[in-house]
């Protein structure tokens, strides 16, 4: 076994899942002993030829583990489990916008912390050299490409599906966005929805309840950059 315990901190066991992405997804089994009890067996673990194994999902890496379980948790996202086992692993550290910072980073860079990675997206005046590395970590292409790009992966490994049609619909209702179309991902369901509509400007998240209502502007990494505006402007329409 690869990871010999997993604690309230998921940093760690995730770095470590993803440094070997190629070996036998046994090396997930642990996580899926740290789901509630209630929803043990839910996670779909299948080990490559070992036989009397139900043929539920065969995968081999923690990337498209996720992947099943994220198109699993939006087919039905009263069943919560991903998130609930999210949770329980990470303790008072859970952030309930952004649940899975640990894979999201990871999935930037595995070889630099967090503060790192985000320190060198956010800074506004950079170096030839921290202009190579953000081009290695980001992409290369304009800002707004970069950004788009960005919030996708990050929205994801969060467990946000994007949603066209409030994408669009939002477009639309905001004339004065015509060269950023609006990019809306959405999680969860009912009262407890959420959604993330990407700020172009500053490369963040804005925050917004169930019935659209700005909740605060975040960055990428699930610090909040600035408090909720209560003016709506930063509001979203969602379709009637």
């Amino acid at each position: 076994m690869l990871i010999p315990n997993i604690t309230h901190d998921i940093i760690e066991p995730l770095r470590i899942i993803l440094g070997y992405a190629q070996k036998n997804i046994q090396d997930l089994e642990q996580l899926e002993n740290a789901y509630p009890d209630s929803y043990n067996g839910l996670m779909g673990l299948e080990f490559k030829n070992l036989p009397n194994i139900p043929k539920e999902v065969a995968v081999s890496d923690v990337h498209t583990w996720f992947d099943f379980h994220f198109h699993k948790y939006h087919q039905n996202p009263q069943n919560d489990y991903f998130i609930k086992c999210l949770e329980r692993l990470q303790g008072n550290k859970f952030n309930p916008y952004f649940p899975n910072l640990a894979y999201s980073n990871a999935l930037i860079s595995t070889k630099l912390n967090a503060q790192e990675i985000w320190r060198l997206f956010y800074k506004s005046q950079k170096t030839e050299q921290e202009r190579n590395q953000y081009e290695k970590l980001f992409g290369a292409g304009t800002k707004i490409a970069v950004i788009r790009k960005i919030a996708k992966k990050i929205a994801k490994a969060n467990l946000y599906k994007y949603d066209p049609d409030l994408s669009r619909y939002n477009s639309k209702k905001n004339t004065n966005k015509k060269d950023t179309p609006f990019q809306i991902f959405k999680q969860g369901y009912g009262k407890n929805l959420i959604y993330l509509s990407t700020d172009f400007e500053k490369g963040t998240f804005e925050v917004c309840n169930a019935k659209g209502k700005h909740q605060g502007e975040y960055r990428f990494d699930g610090m909040l950059n600035s408090k909720a505006d209560k003016n709506g402007g930063h509001d979203i329409v969602l379709q009637l």
